[in-house]
């Protein structure tokens, strides 16, 4: 129930979603020529939304407190015994290796699965969608089989379709691998590395160490540029309110 609930009323809280049910609003009204305060209101309401959060200032100013919140431990001390990486990075559409700009998930992880060759890679995720059944992290197994990682040392989930559910995945295949104590990198974009460390901490009490890895930063410097709308500027303000909302809903439902 939850998880359908937020796939369709997380939409609603999106600047670009509320500003086009503002302007669709905007125009009922118009065309019955009712409420003209209204009518103003919706459309400079819409316009607002839209210019302020197509702003790059405020994508920076959104993410920074986010994507500065872990930053990566300098030394490790012990090779991890697991690397438990988070999916939603390819597109479901495309039959091949197809990543978003996430893809830094995967890479990263490859990367480190190289440098620590006894670790454990954890492979988090099945599907996110209300409609496809697709396990995106079958898919991204075999591409870290094409880049060079024993296929044994790969555990996959398929099951979890969210932060809460990838933690509580995670904390029991590796209860079955008879994992107790140790290291576990924790590997998603910097965003959204807050509420995963906030459930993966909750999942795996005792010795076991949970620690940020997180990747994907999307936060820029400040610029003369910063004040020009950008569509671009519009994803990343959505994903991270979308992070915000997320971490707020977590925490009403004892989550975190």
């Amino acid at each position: 129930m939850f998880f359908s609930l937020s796939k369709t009323l997380g939409l609603l809280v999106q600047p670009l979603n509320l500003a086009l049910v503002l302007l669709v609003l905007w125009l009922l009204l118009r065309w019955r020529q009712r409420a003209p305060r209204l009518r103003r209101f919706c459309f400079r309401l819409a316009l607002g939304l839209l210019v302020v959060f197509s702003l790059p200032l405020t994508a920076q100013l959104l993410l920074h407190p986010l994507e500065s919140a872990h930053p990566r431990e300098p030394k490790l001390g012990a090779p991890p015994v697991a690397i438990a990486m988070l999916t939603g990075m390819t597109d479901i559409r495309s039959t091949g290796y197809e990543l978003t700009e996430a893809g830094d998930r995967i890479v990263e992880t490859v990367r480190l699965a190289h440098r620590y060759p006894r670790s454990r890679v954890l492979l988090l995720g099945g599907s996110g969608s209300l409609i496809d059944r697709y396990h995106e992290s079958v898919v991204l197994a075999r591409l870290a089989v094409d880049l060079g990682i024993e296929r044994k040392r790969i555990i996959v989930d398929t099951t979890s379709r969210n932060t809460h559910e990838n933690a509580v995945e995670g904390a029991e295949l590796l209860r079955r691998m008879g994992v107790k104590k140790g290291t576990v990198l924790l590997v998603t974009s910097a965003s959204h590395m807050t509420r995963a460390l906030a459930c993966f901490a909750k999942s795996y009490p005792g010795p076991l160490k949970i620690v940020p890895w997180p990747v994907d930063f999307q936060h820029d410097v400040i610029r003369h540029s910063s004040f020009i709308p950008r569509p671009r500027a519009m994803i990343r303000s959505r994903r991270a309110i979308n992070e915000y909302v997320g971490m707020i809903t977590y925490w009403l439902l004892g989550y975190l």
